[in-house]
């Protein structure tokens, strides 16, 4: 009987870090939905996008690093799930903004946020494999 439990629980988690992982990845690709109609809205340049957008791939590379670092350090599926509502927060500011600083400096955080999702992930899971 433990190990029906067991094996429901396993299935479960699976689940949820396949979820969080995919919402993960959709708002790391929201921008780039966007991308023509705020061109065209707030009058940006293809300047301007590249400094939101690489923006974001900086602060994604720093974070990554260091939440591996940190996933070891404490609790995993709280360091995911706050990475996880922080880049949902971000892109819901971030459609109330409209000067490109603003539009890179929350780009920025959302890279910071985005790297908060794979190390954590990666943890979660092959925990719940090693406990077979």
């Amino acid at each position: 009987m433990a190990s029906a439990s067991y094996g429901y629980y396993r299935a479960t988690i699976f689940l949820a870090m396949f979820v969080g992982y995919t919402l993960y990845y959709f708002n790391r690709k929201t921008f780039s939905f966007v991308m023509p109609s705020v061109m065209q809205e707030i009058k940006l340049d293809k300047d301007d996008l590249g400094m939101i957008t690489s923006s974001q791939s900086l602060a994604y590379a720093i974070s990554k690093f260091i939440s591996g670092v940190l996933s070891d350090q404490i609790s995993a599926r709280w360091l995911f799930s706050i990475g996880l509502f922080m880049v949902g927060g971000i892109n819901v500011v971030f459609s109330w903004s409209s000067s490109v600083a603003i539009f890179s400096g929350l780009w920025f955080l959302n890279g910071l946020g985005q790297g908060l999702g794979w190390p954590p992930c990666g943890r979660v899971l092959r925990k719940v494999h090693l406990c077979l």
